[in-house]
């Protein structure tokens, strides 16, 4: 009896189709990669011009130059040259220009604060904020009262809610005029996140409940103080309230103790 001759056993023709559809697919991959041209490498910012150059270096140049005179116990001798050297940065714009334009507050002189914080609120940068809420605390700058006051106006124009920490500082503030602009600048940021509000609507809150407890002792002890409370209030009272109902939302409460019953309920609110 013979023996069958040995075969190869027969591969399945699915598993054969399959293999050839991997291919055809891996071959076609291969060769839209190679039709398809590589993607670009990000272009390389252009080149400043020659303008932007100079204008760069000018503001630099003016920004040392009005450090320098505003520093100087010479100031008030230099004021023409300071003027001018604001008009330029004026007339050059922009944030880095403003941000020049700062070095001029050391000089303790109303009509330059106005020039500076005029500039500022026409450009409304946030890159102001973090130089401008430094001078609140710095040591040449931190009895400053009238600058702070501006710098919260200030705050209200450029509108970055970064600037309410320095604000419910400024509202702790012994000047009632800084008290008053600091609330009104607050009055500003209602649609705030909750976790920046809370700060400022308990500080604003401390100020109006003492002032009006103040304000109204028939205590004979408390004459001076009662006197003192009676006229912050006039400066700031309507600025505070106003401060609060934007703050917390609660524009229908008006009285001390009602904003501080609301207070004792909602203080670990997660919104309000």
């Amino acid at each position: 009896m013979r023996t069958p001759p040995l075969t190869a056993p027969r591969r399945p023709t699915s598993r054969l189709l399959a293999s050839g559809v991997m291919l055809l697919c891996l071959g076609s991959a291969e060769i839209a990669r190679a039709a398809d041209p590589a993607p670009a490498a990000p272009a390389a910012p252009p080149a400043p011009t020659a303008l932007a150059v100079a204008r760069k270096e000018n503001v630099e140049r003016i920004g040392k130059e009005l450090r320098r005179l505003c520093s100087s116990p010479r100031a008030a001798k230099e004021r023409v040259q300071i003027v001018t050297d604001l008009e330029s940065l004026v007339a050059l714009g922009g944030a880095d220009a403003a941000l020049a334009a700062l070095e001029a507050l050391a000089f303790d002189d109303e009509e330059i604060e106005k020039k500076v914080f005029a500039f500022v609120e026409t450009v409304r940068d946030k890159s102001l904020v973090k130089p401008l809420a430094a001078m609140v605390t710095d040591k040449d700058t931190r009895r400053r009262f009238r600058l702070h006051a501006q710098i919260a106006h200030a705050f209200s124009a450029i509108a970055d809610v970064a600037a309410l920490e320095t604000l419910a500082e400024l509202i702790g503030s012994e000047d009632a005029h800084v008290v008053a602009a600091a609330a009104d600048a607050c009055a500003i940021f209602k649609a705030a996140p909750h976790a920046k509000r809370v700060e400022p609507v308990k500080r604003l809150l401390e100020v109006f409940e003492s002032t009006w407890n103040l304000k109204e002792s028939r205590r004979p002890e408390d004459r001076i103080p009662t006197d003192e409370a009676k006229a912050n209030w006039e400066v700031y009272g309507a600025s505070v309230r106003k401060g609060i109902q934007a703050l917390s939302g609660q524009s229908q409460l008006t009285r001390p103790r009602e904003f501080r019953d609301w207070w004792n309920d909602a203080k670990h609110a997660a919104n309000w």
